[in-house]
Formats: structure tokens, C-alpha cells, sequence
């Protein structure tokens, strides 16, 4: 194979350089010799590791196969973040694995595109993150989380025949559009009525929520349930644009109807 010349590195986009780091993981003091590596005493490094790629911080990680260690590959600022992510990893402070962090950079891959494409996967993978944490903050009338998710200049489109449906922009928007929402369903909801069965679909800056709205006419035993699709656009780790559709707002807007009509009766 012939030495890459000079002029191989000049397409390299040097802004990819300390984008994504590397932390090499070997064999510590505490690593119980004789053991396999699924003995070894590694379930909070895994939940740690579970946490990071849920945030959109990890791309990918996993162990050599001669368990000697492992190898994971980060999203960061700069080199002391990665550190510190290494130093708060369970298995280094239990001396399971000792750490080594290195920056890296893609110059040859399966594609020529590589850094572009694991920059699309870690902005899927962060608001994905964001999407999920917005749900599961709904779901626990969590106003503060909910709020958390969105941009100051955030813009939300809900259905015109809902009693809380129209076009609400900025937070004070949003905080109206969540408490027109709860105002509307709570009274027709408990714990299990409240879960929405959020299942995400994430790719670069637009993020899909499929969900459920359920309810229950306590006065009727009427209950509801109707399938929901919100797209939301999103811009720095925040959602600038949401807009909910419903299977059957006219369906939604009667149940309420219907079991306002009891509550009041």
C-alpha cells in the first residue's frame, strides 16, 4: 500500500478534530483474575455507560473480546470533560478498570462522509433524549422538566377543535398550552391513564413522537383512547416548533365534551 500522500489530508475537515474522544479501558487493581469479564463487578460501570448513551454523550462503546479492557467513544467539548466522565465512571473508582483518554479523529472509514454522519447520530441521539425526558415529564406533571425541553422562542401548533388547542408561542405559550392540557385531562386521568407509550423517532434536527391520549369518564366508565403524532423541529438541544396531530381531534374534543358535561351534572 502506498503511503497516503500530503494531499490525502487536505479534505479532512479539521473542525472534526477534538469533537469525539476516545477513553481506553484496561485491566485494574480490583479486576478479579481468573474471573470472566460478565463476573467481574461491572453492572455500574453498565448503567453509567446506559446513562451517557441515553444523554447523546456516547456513540458507541464495548470490551475487547480478549477481555482486556474496552473501548468508548464520546461526544465532548474539550479533553478535561472526557476526563471527568472517566474519573465518575464507577469501575475506574472501584479500580475494576484504570482509564486513558484520547482524543481522535475519523481520517479513513467505511465512508468518506464519516464525520458527517456521526455528527447526524449524536444531534438524533441528543434530542431523542430530549423528546424522552419531555414525555416522561408530562406523564409526571412535571412542569419544570416539561418547560426544560423547550426554546425561549418556542412556537406550539395543537389542534384548533381542542379546548386547549391553537397556536401558543414563546415559554409563557408553553406554560398556557400545558396548563390548558392538564386542565383538560386530569380530571379524567390516574396513573395509568396518564402513560403515553411514547415511542420516538429521531433523526438530525427533527424528532417524531408517537404516542397515546387516554382517558376516563369516571362518572360514565367511559373510556378513551386515540393514537397522536408529534413532530417537533429542534435547535440546539431544544424544541423551536411543536405541532400535535391527532388520529380524530372531533373524537378527542366529544370525549371531553362529554365527560365535562358529567363532572358538571
Amino acid at each position: 500500500m502506498n503511503e497516503p500522500h500530503a494531499s490525502h489530508f487536505a479534505s479532512i475537515d479539521l473542525r472534526a478534530v477534538g469533537r469525539l474522544f476516545a477513553i481506553l479501558y484496561r485491566r485494574g487493581p480490583a479486576w478479579i483474575p481468573g474471573k470472566p469479564l460478565l463476573e467481574q463487578a461491572l453492572k455500574p460501570h453498565l448503567a453509567y455507560m446506559q446513562n451517557l448513551f441515553d444523554s447523546g454523550r456516547l456513540v458507541f462503546a464495548g470490551p475487547f473480546l480478549d477481555e482486556s479492557g474496552g473501548l468508548a467513544f464520546l461526544h465532548a467539548s474539550d479533553e478535561a470533560e472526557v476526563a471527568k466522565v472517566r474519573d465518575d465512571d464507577p469501575a475506574v473508582q472501584s479500580g475494576v478498570f484504570i482509564g486513558e483518554v484520547k482524543v481522535w479523529m475519523a481520517v479513513f472509514g467505511t465512508s468518506r462522509d464519516l464525520s458527517a454522519k456521526l455528527d447526524l447520530q449524536l444531534e438524533s441521539e441528543r434530542n431523542a433524549a430530549v423528546a424522552r425526558n419531555l414525555f416522561r415529564a408530562i406523564e409526571r406533571r412535571d412542569g419544570e422538566g416539561v418547560m426544560q425541553a423547550y426554546d425561549k422562542a418556542i412556537a406550539i401548533h395543537e389542534a384548533p377543535s381542542l379546548p386547549y388547542g391553537g397556536d401558543y408561542d414563546g415559554l409563557r405559550g408553553a406554560f398556557d398550552h400545558a396548563v390548558g392540557y392538564q386542565g383538560a385531562w386530569d380530571p379524567l386521568q390516574e396513573n395509568a391513564e396518564r402513560e403515553l407509550q411514547a415511542e420516538i423517532i429521531a433523526g438530525g434536527d427533527r424528532v417524531v413522537v408517537l404516542w397515546r391520549q387516554r382517558g376516563r369518564n369516571r362518572q360514565s366508565g367511559e373510556t378513551f383512547e386515540m393514537a397522536v403524532a408529534s413532530v417537533y423541529h429542534m435547535k440546539d438541544g431544544r424544541i423551536v416548533d411543536s405541532r400535535m396531530f391527532h388520529f380524530d381531534a372531533g373524537a378527542s374534543r366529544a370525549f371531553l365534551d362529554r365527560a365535562t358535561g358529567a363532572i358538571t351534572e
